[in-house]
């Protein structure tokens, strides 16, 4: 069965989370009783409109990009943590 879902039911529901939390909740807070955060991005296209909405700071995260070593660096690495000349 799907549920449809009002704009003020999912803000009264973050704000619920948030006062159960102490803290903004993230997308992976909202678990079962609460309505899945794909809801709130099917009706305000991202979780931090969501946030906005309901009156709270977004979670800012910065994600850095990984770099991957390439092979010369894994053997310096290696040769130094073994003191190796």
């Amino acid at each position: 069965m799907k549920y449809i879902y009002t704009k003020d039911y999912l803000i009264r529901k973050l704000q619920e989370k948030t006062k159960e939390l102490g803290r903004t909740p993230t997308t992976k807070d909202m678990r079962k009783p609460y309505p899945s955060c794909r809801k709130y991005y099917e009706v305000y296209n991202s979780w931090d409109e969501a946030l906005i909405n309901a009156g709270f700071d977004i979670n800012n995260k910065v994600k850095y990009p990984r770099k991957k070593p390439d092979r010369g660096e894994i053997y310096t690495k290696e040769k130094n943590d073994r003191n190796i000349n």
